[in-house]
């Protein structure tokens, strides 16, 4: 794909067409995720993850996954789906995603993990500059790198992706926008695709 960027603000739609399949198809395998993140999906689908679970590469013992346990990202991102479709179920995937990926901050914050890491961080320039920490506790595969923004520029930091995957344009948007939200603050946020799995993210805030 070739590059391109957009902003968006909170209360502004996205309008972006994807092919689930395809992008959960291209999803490393070895990519993974905390456990605890799928189980909030688990809780949120109730009786119907049983209609999912043999789509699953690695489907939990029981409904539990264990919460610092390693599981694939597709998997997670095969529930994300499920569960996007279910609680938004009029708006385009692309915004249902973000709009469910909106929570997972505060899932980590729940953690022992976000427990520690956000008591150093009194406002989101903060918890951003430690964000690259929170996601290496919290997944693997792909890399992301925060970056102060020039002198005199304030409430805002760069963040840079690349090879991330499968939902770059979209999740992502909604995780960074809670991380804005858990301060109390209002999200912009400049987005430049450069391809299918890096991006920078220009994130600021009111």
């Amino acid at each position: 794909m070739s590059s391109r960027t957009f902003r968006v603000t909170s209360d502004v739609s996205l309008d972006l067409e994807l092919d689930a399949e395809d992008r959960i198809a291209r999803t490393p395998r070895h990519y993974t995720i905390k456990g605890m993140f799928l189980a909030r999906h688990v809780r949120a689908l109730g009786a119907k993850f049983d209609a999912i679970r043999d789509q699953l590469l690695e489907p939990p013992r029981g409904d539990q996954y264990l919460p610092f346990g390693d599981y694939p990202q597709s998997d997670h991102a095969r529930l994300s789906v499920a569960v996007a479709r279910q609680e938004f179920p009029s708006l385009r995937l692309a915004e249902a995603l973000r709009r469910v990926e909106r929570q997972a901050a505060e899932v980590f914050v729940a953690s022992s993990v976000g427990r520690m890491l956000t008591s150093l961080a009194s406002d989101p320039l903060t918890g951003f500059r430690l964000f690259p920490v929170a996601y290496r506790h919290m997944q693997s595969g792909g890399e992301l790198v925060a970056i102060d923004l020039p002198a005199g520029r304030s409430r805002g930091i760069r963040l840079e992706l690349r090879d991330f995957a499968p939902w770059l344009d979209c999740s992502m948007l909604g995780t960074f926008e809670g991380g804005v939200v858990l301060f109390g603050r209002r999200p912009m946020i400049e987005v430049e695709l450069l391809s299918d799995y890096d991006a920078n993210y220009l994130v600021s805030w009111t």
